[in-house]
């Protein structure tokens, strides 16, 4: 059975050529896989130019997206498994495995889902919840920087000017901040 959500909607215009919808599609998930991948990679400027790697590549394979998932979700992994494979092709390790994104992304994912039951709406509600929860045990600028970042979708130069110090300083806070709530998570 098909999904008949907005999204399948702009992907099937899409693949008949409408450039609105491309920018539709675009404009409507841009920033949330931005922040997917600076989490993985740690460096804005390379997370942009993979960023539009991600959209290159999902427009090219659009008509191989199967209108069964959700839209979000097929882009979503495809900005991890392109990523991986800029990290691997810097001799990184990735910060992170599948795994361990995929718990955090549990928390923190704003990806919009417009085919969301009532179900599925507290169920989003209670992770955002079981988030604060968690954010509310870190130390206050862990914390901070965790609102800042994945709550308020902040560049690290937004994040260095509100917060009055260098984006380098910002990048290593993230780090921690990233790694403190992993901890949380998993001693919960």
């Amino acid at each position: 059975m098909k999904n008949t959500n907005k999204d399948h909607i702009l992907v099937e215009q899409a693949k008949q050529g409408s450039q609105k919808a491309y920018t539709k599609l675009f404009n409507s998930y841009y920033s949330y896989v931005l922040n997917l991948i600076n989490i993985m990679v740690g460096n804005p400027t390379e997370a942009e130019d993979i960023a539009m790697q991600v959209f290159a590549k999902a427009f090219e394979k659009l008509e191989s997206f199967n209108d069964s998932y959700n839209f979000s979700t097929w882009l979503y992994r495809i900005a991890v498994n392109t990523s991986i494979d800029y990290l691997r092709k810097k001799n990184h390790r990735p910060i992170f495995t599948d795994t361990i994104i995929h718990e955090i992304e549990q928390y923190v994912n704003k990806l919009p889902d417009l085919n969301a039951s009532a179900e599925d709406i507290l169920i989003t509600e209670e992770r955002y919840n079981r988030f604060k929860q968690l954010t509310s045990k870190m130390n206050p600028i862990f914390k901070r920087i965790i609102e800042l970042r994945f709550e308020q979708g902040k560049s690290y130069e937004e994040i260095a000017e509100e917060l009055g110090v260098r984006i380098g300083t910002v990048g290593a806070q993230i780090h921690r901040a990233r790694n403190a709530l992993y901890k949380l998570m998993k001693e919960t």
